[in-house]
């Protein structure tokens, strides 16, 4: 339901301002803003947040976020999109750990860790999908400002939801041990498979986010409906949200690390076709494509951050540093993407920013193993 009110909220703020004439350039750097501030109010969470008060902590940040949305109702410009774009993000940076870290120390302990975060994690995908389809369809009919108040609405109706949580974890979070190559099993835990992890995170987020600001420019040129674009971004939503549980599923019995890196390669590469296909039939199996990739990608390596620990105080700040990863390729894909785009043009755009943030993601993975067998002697504190 979060996720709905969210999903809604992305995708209503871009073409909002498209179709008020804002420069691609100045669009990606609103949505570069909003995931600085998530980024912030999330590693300041993720140091902060022990467990206690875990259900006040969601609803009140669920209200802020919100209330984001119900600033851009009015139909504003100027300063106040800023404020909205920032009031929503300060929410979500919070709700982000707070509700992640509590469902997964809650969950039963016969539910496996790789599962777990598949079935969340599916759940905001499908949620995000049917925002985007929804939105689309009413803004089409009633215009921006009644799909903002919906958005709106759909976020702060769950602090009642968050009222119910117990607050009592009845589960801690211990992950399966996954084949990983040696060179990295072996390295200490600040040198890691985890931080490929969070790098993972960055380079997934940054393509993901820079394809969802620059789509809905690009089909809004290209004469499409705020309808059909809604219902593309849906179904990349609905189908990220179908293979995230059978992704946690499979990793109990596959190569975490390598899974990851396929669905990595395999989601900046179906983004970097878009400018060749155009807005042929085939744009759509693309776009589905994009979203099987993605949900892939989100479930894998949110498991490759947390296996092999089962400390609460860990979890939560793991979850923060992953989450704060995500929000940083948030920052740098619609940034990015909208600058490029204003230079040399959005095909361009959707071509060269995945391919650039692959390319950061292989170095870190030709790096990191080297780093870990030349320093394996030296002691970190477990991070």
């Amino acid at each position: 339901m979060l996720a709905v009110g969210e999903g809604a909220f992305l995708l209503l703020i871009v073409a909002y301002l498209e179709n008020h004439h804002v420069p691609v350039a100045e669009t990606g750097s609103v949505m570069a803003f909003l995931s600085i501030v998530e980024g912030v109010t999330c590693l300041l969470t993720g140091f902060l947040f022990r467990g206690k008060y875990a259900r006040e902590a969601i609803a009140l940040s669920l209200l802020v976020q919100g209330s984001g949305a119900l600033i851009l109702a009015g139909q504003p410009t100027g300063a106040w999109v800023w404020l909205g774009a920032g009031v929503n993000g300060a929410g979500m940076g919070t709700v982000s750990v707070a509700l992640y870290a509590a469902t997964l120390e809650r969950r039963p302990p016969t539910i496996p860790l790789g599962l777990a975060i598949g079935l969340y994690t599916a759940g905001i995908a499908a949620g995000n999908g049917l925002g985007a389809t929804l939105c689309g369809i009413v803004t089409d009919r009633y215009g921006f400002g009644l799909t903002f108040a919906l958005s709106a609405s759909a976020i702060m109706v769950m602090a009642l939801a968050a009222l119910t949580l117990s607050r009592q974890a009845r589960a801690a979070v211990v992950a399966q041990s996954q084949d990983v190559p040696a060179a990295l099993k072996s390295a200490p835990a600040h040198g890691g498979v985890w931080v490929l992890a969070v790098i993972s995170a960055f380079t997934l987020a940054g393509i993901n986010t820079a394809f969802d600001t620059l789509f809905p420019i690009y089909g809004l040129r290209a004469g499409m409906t705020m309808t059909v674009i809604g219902s593309l971004a849906g179904l990349k939503g609905f189908l990220a949200a179908v293979v995230r549980p059978f992704s946690g599923a499979i990793l109990a019995r596959a190569n975490t690390l390598r899974l990851n890196n396929w669905s990595l390669a395999g989601l900046a590469g179906t983004t970097m076709l878009v400018p060749l296909l155009g807005l042929s039939a085939a744009f759509t199996a693309l776009v589905g494509s994009m979203g099987f990739m993605f949900g892939a990608s989100r479930v894998i390596s949110a498991t490759l951050l947390l296996e092999g620990q089962d400390n609460s105080r860990l979890t939560s700040r793991r979850i923060s540093f992953y989450n704060t990863a995500l929000d940083v390729g948030a920052i740098v894909g619609p940034w990015a993407g909208g600058w490029v785009a204003w230079w040399v043009g959005l095909p361009s755009a959707l071509a060269i920013v995945p391919g650039g943030l692959l390319g950061i993601y292989l170095a870190a993975l030709w790096v990191l193993p080297r780093l870990a067998r030349h320093r394996h002697s030296v002691g970190y504190t477990r991070i």
